[in-house]
């Protein structure tokens, strides 16, 4: 078995990684990424590496040649060139590439791909002649996806100009590493890349004459389905840097998550324990009311911040001159700290009753501060707001808040949140009630004088394995708490999932 690696691209969207060197030769974790293909094919026992050149071909061979002595591969690498590559598609270039493509067994794969290195041993082991790496469509991925059928053979191809989001549920997402037979290559696949590319020219995707062939025979292409997280293709720098995450050492790994600070639905299979927020809220109807309107929200802009706590005031039951809404304290230039009176409302975070109108009718000067984002389960959008007794204060923070600091989305959900106070009010009492029994189960691990509950939705573990911990548990188990010197941070999420963790941590100890 041989391999076949396309690697004539510009890689234009890197910018200045790509100025001296072609795309395949960026690092990721300090290892260009030709490096760690060309190590995961040696561990599959390839020995001959077709090289498909173009961009900073010259730069490329003479790599990957030193590449092959210094670790002494024993690889037979085959370069082809294709000098039209900036006026050219990789379907031009892996039809440059037919004389040596021919003659084996190939595992054909892009340049621009980061993957587990046991991934090619996987793919060549596997019994049927013909493959197509493919994963679960997540809402990262983009490019070819495919469908498939109950016996996993690909029965289309669908490329972006076909996408529909209403259907990822059936989608997989082609890695755009694939296995095809000698025979398969030579009595079908190349003689119609060949006849494609002789009607449509040199400016299209060899993928696309992958779907036709699908589509003539649904049982040509059987497809390897693995996870999400045993591959990243590169296309710009917000890739590596996500590449740099997925793929780093446990210690690297957790450093560089913890520096996000946010920002972990972009690893969709990760379970976060580090972002605090109400779990068993908003509900489905509510998700779905607002994708109703998103098209308006998000093309529209927001409205002042007057209008905003009037849509906050009716949920306290106070006066819209009593209340102001922003996305943070920080945002707002108070410290809650330093004020002369701090008052947090209970479970209920004094929602849709009498609590908040009680409070600043006391007589003192009161000041209240509720994240209702992380409480009420988006985090997200950012919603905060503060509640005074001093109408000066809050009147000033209006003035000086931008209004832009709370988005259109963000309004609308205060609008129509009092809808579902049945079921806001149901979710926090669950919240706690979970948050208790995650609390208990940590006492019992690391014991009670080491455990304390935060907030609604949070504990604090003390323990001197806080960041080996954290690290195992990111690394080996995908599950993210934060840590720092001795303490760990961990957020309450599902029942499923905080038994997961939980399961996790007592291996972990």
């Amino acid at each position: 078995m041989q391999a076949l690696i396309l690697a004539a691209g510009m890689g234009t969207r890197l910018n200045e990684y790509t100025d001296k060197v072609p795309k395949c030769m960026v690092p990721v974790n300090k290892t260009p990424l030709i490096e760690r293909a060309l190590h995961s094919l040696v561990k599959a026992g390839i020995k001959k590496v077709i090289i498909g050149l173009g961009y900073k071909g010259d730069v490329l061979k003479e790599f990957v040649t030193a590449l092959n002595a210094k670790y002494n591969w024993g690889l037979d690498f085959h370069f082809v060139d294709n000098p039209v590559y900036d006026s050219t598609n990789n379907i031009y270039s892996l039809y440059l590439t037919k004389k040596e493509f021919v003659q084996d067994d190939t595992i054909l794969l892009e340049s621009d791909l980061i993957f587990d290195l046991d991934l090619i041993k996987s793919v060549a082991a596997d019994s049927s002649p013909n493959l197509a790496v493919v994963s679960k469509f997540e809402p990262w991925m983009d490019g070819t996806c495919t469908t498939v059928d109950e016996n996993d053979y690909i029965t289309s191809l669908v490329d972006k100009s076909h996408f529909k989001y209403t259907q990822t549920d059936s989608y997989y997402k082609t890695v755009n590493i694939y296995k095809f037979s000698k025979d398969f290559i030579a009595s079908q696949y190349l003689p119609f890349l060949e006849s494609y590319m002789e009607v449509y020219g040199k400016n299209e995707y060899y993928e696309t004459t992958l779907k036709i062939l699908c589509n003539l025979n649904p049982a040509l292409l059987k497809a390897f389905k693995v996870s999400g997280d045993l591959w990243y293709k590169i296309d710009d720098p917000a890739d590596l840097n996500i590449a740099d995450n997925r793929f780093a050492q446990s210690e690297k790994k957790l450093k560089l998550m913890q520096e996000r600070n946010g920002g972990t639905w972009r690893f969709p299979s990760l379970l976060d324990f580090s972002t605090e927020a109400n779990p068993f809220f908003p509900p489905q109807k509510i998700v779905e009311e607002l994708s109703l309107s998103l098209k308006d929200l998000i093309t529209k802009p927001t409205s002042s911040n007057y209008q905003k706590s009037i849509l906050a005031a009716k949920l306290f039951k106070i006066l819209p001159e009593n209340i102001a809404v922003t996305d943070s304290l920080e945002q707002a230039g108070i410290n809650p700290h330093e004020t002369e009176s701090l008052t947090i409302f209970g479970e209920d975070l004094g929602l849709f009753g009498n609590t908040a109108q009680a409070v600043l009718a006391s007589g003192k000067k009161v000041f209240v501060a509720q994240e209702l984002g992380k409480l009420l389960g988006v985090p997200g959008l950012g919603l905060t707001v503060i509640i005074s007794s001093d109408k000066e204060l809050i009147e000033s923070l209006k003035e000086n808040i931008p209004c832009t600091t709370v988005s259109s989305v963000a309004e609308y959900f205060l609008q129509i949140l009092e809808k579902y106070k049945k079921e806001c009010k149901d979710s926090l009492k669950k919240c706690a009630q979970e948050t208790e029994r995650l609390y208990e189960k940590l006492s019992s691990l690391f014991g009670q004088e080491n455990v304390e509950k935060t907030s609604l939705a949070a504990v604090t573990v003390k323990t001197s394995r806080a960041v080996d911990i954290a690290e195992k548990l990111l690394s080996e188990y995908n599950c993210y708490v934060k840590s720092s010197g001795e303490t760990l941070w961990v957020t309450t999420s599902t029942p499923e999932n905080n038994e997961l963790l939980l399961r996790a941590l007592e291996r972990c100890l």
